[in-house]
C-alpha cells in the first residue's frame, strides 16, 4: 500500500464528504483536521450524518435486505482490496463503494435510495471484516457466498434462500 500524498488526501477528503462519510471516519482515515471537514460539509450544504459511537457490522446483518446489501458491497470490496484481512485502505473502500453505488443505480434505478447502504456502513463492514467480526461464508443450500457474523452457526443459509420460500 502506497502512502497517501497531501494532494491525494485532499481529493479523498472531498470525495468522502460528498459520499457522506462521517467526520470521525474521514479524520481517522486521512488524519484530516475536523475544521477542514466542517468547512467542506458547510460549503457543500451537507451535515455530519451521525454522532456518537460507530455501529458494528453485525447490526447491518439482522434484516434480510441489509444482509443482501452488505453482501453486495463486500463482494465488490473483496475483489478490489489487495489485502482486506490485514489492511483497511480507505482508497479501496471508496472505490468499492463507488462501484457499489454505480451498479445499484444501474440495476435498481427506481427503488435504490431506500435500500442502499451508506458510506459509513461500507467502512464499518470493511473494518469489521479485517477484525474478523464478520466473514464471507458459503450457503449450504445454493453455494453462494454471503456476509455473516464470525461466530455464526456452522450451517449457513444465505439471505436469498432464507426468504421463506
Amino acid at each position: 500500500m502506497n502512502p497517501i500524498t497531501k494532494k491525494e488526501a485532499d481529493t479523498l477528503i472531498s470525495k468522502m464528504v460528498n459520499l457522506g462519510f462521517r467526520k470521525v471516519i474521514i479524520c481517522s482515515s486521512l488524519g484530516a483536521p475536523e475544521r477542514q471537514i466542517d468547512a467542506l460539509k458547510k460549503s457543500s450544504g451537507l451535515e455530519d450524518v451521525g454522532r456518537g459511537r460507530l455501529k458494528i457490522a453485525t447490526t447491518f446483518l439482522v434484516m434480510r435486505q441489509d444482509k443482501i446489501e452488505a453482501t453486495n458491497f463486500m463482494t465488490i470490496y473483496l475483489r478490489v482490496a489487495k489485502d482486506p484481512e490485514k489492511v483497511a485502505d480507505i482508497r479501496e473502500i471508496i472505490t468499492a463503494y463507488e462501484i457499489y453505488l454505480k451498479l445499484h443505480h444501474k440495476f435498481r434505478p427506481r427503488n435504490s435510495s431506500g435500500i442502499i447502504i451508506d458510506a459509513n456502513a461500507a467502512w464499518i463492514l470493511a473494518r469489521d471484516y479485517r477484525t474478523e467480526e464478520i466473514k464471507m461464508v458459503t450457503c449450504n443450500h445454493c453455494s453462494n457466498h454471503f456476509i455473516s457474523p464470525y461466530e455464526d452457526r456452522a450451517k449457513h443459509k444465505c439471505p436469498f434462500c432464507d426468504s421463506g420460500t
